[in-house]
């Protein structure tokens, strides 16, 4: 039995011709905001505010830099702000260092037979994995 998945989960519902609800809430609110300047301010006053209402409300309802609604990105921007941070810095000493020298690589270059090879995995305290990725991140 087949069932059907889901599709462009991502996408927000429209709600109002082609706007989504939260984009009819931002417009109101601008709308009703620039309503009540135009009666409370003068009037050259009031026009630029509400030009600036407008715009502001028009950017969060419909710009999405890199991706993300401008709402989301001020909103991780606040808690990013308010958000206590602790960077700490741990001296490695010497002996945490991997210690790479030449006679290493020229015993990995020669081809081991698989004895060889078991006996030099549980002989050796880190696997040969993890000696190559520490060789490709120091380089």
């Amino acid at each position: 039995m087949q069932y059907l998945v889901p599709q462009f989960i991502e996408r927000e519902s429209k709600i109002v011709g082609p706007l989504s609800f939260k984009q009819v809430i931002f417009l109101g609110a601008a709308g009703g905001l620039s309503l009540a300047v135009w009666f409370l301010l003068p009037t050259a006053v009031a026009m630029v505010l509400i030009c600036l209402i407008v715009a502001a409300a028009v950017a969060l309802a419909f710009w999405k830099p890199h991706g993300r609604p401008l709402a989301e990105i001020i909103v991780s921007a606040f808690r990013h702000s308010i958000s206590t941070r602790q960077y700490l810095w741990r001296r490695q000493s010497i002996e945490d260092l991997p210690i790479i020298s030449s006679e290493d690589e020229k015993t990995n270059d020669v081809k081991l037979d698989l004895e060889d090879q078991q006996a030099l995995m549980e002989l050796s305290p880190r696997s040969r994995l993890e000696k190559l990725k520490t060789r490709i991140e120091s380089k």
